[in-house]
């Protein structure tokens, strides 16, 4: 089993993160399975997890809870407070909370969700730091976060970990947020690992994709389809040169890529868990990984490359989809870039209500950097992040 070191916290984990949303983010969760899957990734040497409370309501924590009971000492436990429990007393109350579903009295690694535009960070992170030194946490963590936030933070050292939206087609954090987390040692653990089996090739014509939150990818919708697929036959072609799966390929460019600690992982099933174990023992060619990122240039150049993670807001799947977020609130149009902004609804539901006023001028910053980046076109050398 591949480990690594969780950035300079002396935290061993897999080089495989397993993430718990699918506990109860798809209609097809089922309590039971998912609670065998996660005992038999444990079993198979991923010590890692990632779950958060707003997964299905705290569902997905209830559920982690139950998968390592008795067995705490062997996993390294993440998990993530939502964007509104971001004041300082909210961020311990959460963590009681979480506390009690996961059936523990430490978190291994606590992150911020969402950085919120109404709540200063500083007061976040002073508030995360007290219960590091208390023990009720070991590492702090925060997930997307991009230029304006690591700008607003006084020391970027302040933050453990960094779990942003990467992979082959969504390299945001490439210009300067990962050189960042390299300078300081920050870990990174990146969600949408496989871009929603995008890249593991299960989408050959639009038809493919089912009616769900998935409809949304901005990869997945007509006016980008056709290079999207030139993307996924590249690294369905380089597949077949190591004898792997497109998303085993998917996943060990990632693995290969300096700054990145670990990939995080859906699995609904065991056998989900052996083929996605196929990802690690290996290493693609130097030249074969700058071919896989130099594929997916073109493409993300057409999408803009200041994005919290290549959003898609501009069309939905279903006329159902479309009167459900119609009226957009000031902190969606702030991040008018999220791929998956359904998700995002679904998970953080009151996010909607956000209106108030940020104490700061990042607010403003994601706007205009998301103009910028529709009008500068610009590239990134696809070695530059080679190790």
């Amino acid at each position: 089993m591949e480990t690594t070191t969780l950035g300079r916290t002396g935290i061993e984990v897999s080089r495989l993160c397993i993430g718990c949303w699918q506990a109860a983010g798809w209609a097809s969760s089922d309590d039971e399975r998912f609670v065998k899957t996660v005992q038999y990734a444990i079993d198979q040497g991923l010590n890692f997890l990632d779950t958060a409370e707003g997964y299905g309501r705290g569902h997905s924590e209830d559920l982690v809870g139950k998968a390592i009971a008795g067995r705490r000492d062997q996993v390294v436990v993440a998990t993530k407070f939502s964007p509104g429990a971001s004041r300082p007393e909210d961020v311990r109350k959460h963590l009681e909370t979480s506390l009690q579903r996961l059936g523990t009295d430490y978190i291994d690694l606590f992150q911020q969700h969402w950085p919120p535009p109404d709540i200063p960070l500083a007061d976040t992170i002073g508030e995360m730091e007290k219960l590091k030194e208390e023990g009720k946490i070991r590492a702090i963590g925060v997930s997307n976060w991009l230029d304006p936030e690591w700008e607003e933070l006084d020391d970027p050292s302040r933050v453990d970990c960094l779990q942003p939206c990467h992979n082959l087609l969504w390299r945001s954090i490439e210009p300067k947020v990962l050189p960042l987390c390299i300078e300081h040692n920050i870990a990174v653990i990146t969600y949408s690992s496989i871009c929603q089996g995008v890249l593991a090739g299960r989408f050959k014509k639009l038809e493919d994709v089912p009616d769900d939150p998935r409809g949304s990818n901005l990869r997945l919708q007509p006016e980008n389809f056709e290079d999207t697929l030139k993307v996924v036959n590249a690294v369905e072609e380089i597949a077949a040169k190591y004898d792997k799966t497109a998303a085993q390929t998917a996943l060990r460019w990632l693995l290969d890529q300096k700054g990145i600690t670990a990939p995080i992982i859906g699995a609904s099933r065991p056998e989900q868990v052996d083929d996605n174990l196929g990802a690690l023992g290996w290493k693609l060619d130097p030249e074969d990984w700058r071919r896989l990122s130099a594929s997916a240039l073109p493409s993300r150049r057409d999408l803009g490359r200041w994005t919290r993670c290549g959003a898609g807001t501009r069309r939905r799947r279903s006329d159902r989809h479309v009167e459900k977020h119609r009226r957009r609130s000031r902190w969606e149009r702030l991040l008018p870039s999220h791929p998956y902004p359904l998700i995002v609804f679904m998970v953080f539901p009151d996010i909607t209500r956000c209106n108030r006023q940020t104490p700061s001028s990042r607010a403003n910053r994601w706007s205009e950097r998301f103009q910028d980046s529709r009008r500068r076109n610009q590239q990134v050398d696809p070695g530059a992040a080679l190790p």
